[in-house]
């Protein structure tokens, strides 16, 4: 199963398989669909947390520049908590 995730803005839905890879010819083997299994979605990574990422407030600091000697405003995202990180990764994770 190949799934194009650039032309994916939602993500896919498919049923939950297993696959292995052939030792003998490195070929990846995919079974049927486990029956009652859950529905997995897979979605790009990068559009979810662009958005994460508009969204948290923002930190800045005043950093010297060593070329020109110059002060510089240097804009950060604000870190998360572990607790936040964990949130973050399971939003993601549907």
């Amino acid at each position: 199963m190949i799934i194009n995730l650039q032309t994916q803005e939602k993500g896919v839905w498919f049923p939950f398989f297993y696959s292995r890879i052939d030792s003998s010819t490195m070929d990846t083997i995919y079974d049927d669909p486990v029956e009652g299994a859950p529905r997995m979605k897979i979605r790009a990574p990068g559009p979810f947390f662009r958005d994460r990422n508009k969204n948290r407030k923002k930190e800045s600091q005043m950093v010297l520049n060593k070329k020109t000697r110059a002060m510089e405003k240097v804009v950060s995202p604000k870190e998360l908590t572990p607790e936040e990180q964990k949130q973050e990764n399971d939003d993601f994770a549907d």
